[in-house]
């Protein structure tokens, strides 16, 4: 393990010497940890060795530090506006790291907290396609449209969170109108999944589609 050490910050990087799978290409796990009187941090995510995954390293980097230099100077701003002693907490792991034949797919975890009932907890993926040099889209994946996953998206979340279950009309209604928002044919509501052999499987925060006690709400969508 090679350390390097610069100001508050320190910076891992452990090698993946066997892949998670005989398709996975080579990265390494990279980490950031910091710890103020203010707030702590620890990042962890994937650096993909071979060169023809530099746009990948790229927005995953983005994705994990630069984010975390915005929440710390909200923490600053929130901490001298509001008079807060709480310490603020930003923590991002690596959920998964898989690939497809061309395309490799990264799932990460962000949980952020600056105070109240529970952290906020963000997901974020990236699925690459190395020979295009792109980043696929779902519909691309998939070979449907919004529409289409929309629908069928509406249609496991309300067999699973609905139906069959001990709900008041109240609470029915309630979640039925959380799930059609938060599963409207627009590509934002459908932008975290990750590309399986023979399906895509989507992600959606809590808040996004149920209450954040249900947590993270999974669908699977067959690739054509």
């Amino acid at each position: 393990m090679n350390r390097l050490r610069c100001g508050a910050f320190v910076f891992s990087s452990l090698f993946l010497v066997v892949c998670l799978s005989t398709k996975t290409p080579s990265y390494s796990i990279v980490r950031q940890e910091e710890k103020l009187d203010y707030i702590v941090s620890k990042i962890e995510y994937p650096n993909f060795s071979d060169n023809k995954y530099t746009a990948l390293n790229k927005e995953i980097k983005k994705c994990s530090v630069d984010t975390y230099q915005e929440f710390k100077n909200e923490s600053i701003r929130m901490r001298k506006a509001l008079q807060m002693q709480a310490v603020s907490e930003y923590i991002v792991s690596t959920d998964e790291v898989s690939a497809e034949n061309n395309i490799v797919s990264v799932l990460l975890e962000t949980s952020e907290f600056q105070g109240g009932a529970h952290p906020n907890k963000l997901l974020n993926s990236f699925n690459f396609d190395s020979y295009s040099q792109k980043f696929v889209k779902i519909t691309d994946i998939t070979g449907m449209s919004l529409k289409e996953i929309s629908a069928l998206a509406r249609k496991q979340l309300k067999a699973k969170l609905i139906t069959g279950k001990n709900l008041t009309n109240d609470e029915k209604l309630w979640l039925e109108q959380m799930i059609d928002d938060g599963t409207e044919p627009q590509e934002r509501n459908f932008s975290t999944f990750l590309c399986k052999k023979n399906e895509v499987i989507i992600y959606f925060e809590p808040y996004s589609v149920a209450p954040y006690v249900y947590g993270t709400q999974t669908v699977s969508i067959q690739r054509r």
